[in-house]
């Protein structure tokens, strides 16, 4: 007989972690919200603040060993959806504007956010091989695999921005 337990401490919105000021504390305000390794307000803001999601699963496994952890990371810490906003944006080409230059900024975060997360996994007792890290789905393609997100708001996602989001953003 085996018993598997099913934890789901998923948050909508969370981030890998807060920005972070100079004198390494969250910067104040949204921009500070963490949700993997620093507390999390929420989409519906929680006071106090919701615990760092993976020192959450360290306090329920306990000291039982966790066979899987299945994650994914990484699309707030892009700021994904203000991205998708300027794609939105009619007669806006979001592959060459404010959205480039926000994904340009925000992408040589990540690496060092990942390395925190696996150290931190790591450190709360979750080996490796039962790391699942998924993709996110890949919503600007159609049936045939074309770029298209001419479903969108009217068509005011070019197939070019839905090409340059599907291809450099979200992989």
């Amino acid at each position: 007989d085996s018993t598997v337990t099913f934890l789901d401490l998923a948050c909508t919105g969370a981030r890998i972690r807060g920005d972070l000021a100079a004198n390494g504390d969250p910067v104040d305000g949204p921009d500070g919200e963490g949700g993997l390794l620093t507390p999390y307000s929420g989409i519906e803001a929680a006071d106090p603040q919701l615990p760092p999601q993976v020192d959450e699963l360290a306090s329920l496994a306990g000291d039982r060993r966790v066979e899987a952890l299945v994650l994914s990371a990484g699309a707030n810490d892009l700021r994904l959806p203000e991205i998708l906003r300027d794609c939105l944006r009619p007669g806006n080409d979001c592959s060459t504007g404010s959205a480039l230059a926000l994904f340009q900024a925000r992408l040589p975060l990540l690496a060092g956010r990942y390395d925190e997360l696996s150290a931190r996994v790591a450190a709360a007792g979750v080996a490796g091989d039962r790391v699942l890290a998924l993709e996110y789905p890949d919503f600007t393609r159609n049936d045939s695999g074309a770029p298209d997100l001419s479903c969108v708001a009217g068509g005011a996602v070019t197939a070019a921005e839905a090409s340059w989001l599907g291809d450099t953003v979200l992989p």
